[in-house]
């Protein structure tokens, strides 16, 4: 599914400051100031509309995303992986873009339910489990350089073009996770959503 983020908001003012004092919190040591700016975040604050910032590179990633639905791979499969890496990302505007996505290419509900433990659950089957593996694997590959014993899996159950198009999907959905968490992307709440129209 093609990444569409609603821009019609615009950037909002950093509140942070607002919120700081507000508290009535002063002289924080370094720990507590960082604890205190953990704790102020959470709520996502848009630091810019990237799409009218840069447009031209944007339209790439967007005509990038859209080769993914001529990939041989299941689209289902597609949007479990998405939404795992998603889920390491920390990425809520990702999960929220997906989740509906991945229900309606055909996932159940448990699936999603179970995700984020899926070496713990038996509802997975050899591919996803080689892909969900695959895809940990490459999204923290800094802690795990890509080892060969999820490579072997992933060769079990994907043939070349298929491991090839899989990490194109993995590359892919990290890119687009670190430009909502960077820029802080918010969601919208689903009602409001549905209320809308």
């Amino acid at each position: 599914m093609a990444f569409k983020p609603d821009h019609s908001r615009g950037a909002a003012q950093d509140i942070a400051g607002a919120q700081h004092a507000a508290s009535g919190v002063t002289n924080l040591d370094p720990v507590s100031s960082c604890e205190y700016r953990q704790k102020t975040e959470t709520m996502m604050t848009p630091r810019m509309n990237y799409y009218k910032a840069a447009p031209d590179a944007m339209k790439a990633m967007r005509a990038a995303e859209e080769t993914i639905k001529d990939l041989s791979l299941p689209e289902a499969l597609c949007e479990l992986v998405k939404m795992r890496v998603s889920q390491i990302n920390g990425c809520a505007f990702c999960l929220d873009l997906h989740a509906p996505a991945a229900r309606q290419a055909g996932l159940s509900q448990q699936k999603l339910d179970v995700l984020a433990a899926w070496r713990e659950s038996p509802v997975f089957d050899d591919r996803e489990r080689a892909a969900l593996a695959w895809a940990e694997a490459l999204t923290r590959i800094e802690q795990t350089g890509a080892p060969d014993s999820d490579y072997r899996l992933l060769a079990a159950s994907f043939d070349e073009r298929e491991r090839v198009e899989l990490t194109f999907v993995i590359t892919m959905i990290n890119a687009w996770n670190r430009f909502a968490v960077g820029f802080r992307q918010p969601h919208t709440r689903r009602e409001a959503r549905d209320a809308a129209g």
